[in-house]
């Protein structure tokens, strides 16, 4: 008889909620926002601040890795990302609504708004009994 993956329980593919998914793709859209920051930010550097300007780009640079990287488990249903990820969008919640209560301006606003919408959309995603149950291993 031949040896399929469905006769072997740790080869045999797990469905991945849709919650999982949806959370990892704007996971991986956070961390492009991220990136792109980090590039703004390193372009538009004053080169008498130089070190402050790479700086911060770098860090950007992780960060957005970390979120592309807790995403990425997400989207294979490994429990370890969702730390990660539900802590992130934590902190994004904080940083958005300093955005929209902070400077006046429609580059504030949409940002500080974009940053807090997808942080529930991700929050929620991930902490739906669906997700829960696939990332404790109860499927």
């Amino acid at each position: 008889m031949p040896n399929t993956t469905e006769d072997q329980p740790s080869l045999r593919k797990v469905s991945i909620p849709r919650t999982l998914r949806i959370a990892a793709v704007v996971l991986a859209i956070q961390a492009l926002g991220f990136a792109a920051f980090a590039v703004v930010e390193l372009t538009s550097t004053n080169p008498t601040r130089l070190a402050v300007g790479v700086g911060a780009s770098v860090f950007l640079l992780v960060y957005a890795a970390l979120l592309a990287l807790s995403g990425w488990g997400l989207w294979r249903g490994r429990r370890l990302a969702r730390g990660f990820a539900v802590t992130a969008q934590v902190i994004h919640l904080f940083v958005g609504y300093s955005f929209v209560s902070g400077q006046p301006g429609l580059g504030s606003l949409l940002t500080g708004v974009v940053m807090m919408v997808t942080a529930i959309v991700v929050g929620v995603c991930v902490l739906l009994p669906s997700s829960t149950k696939r990332l404790i291993g109860q499927d």
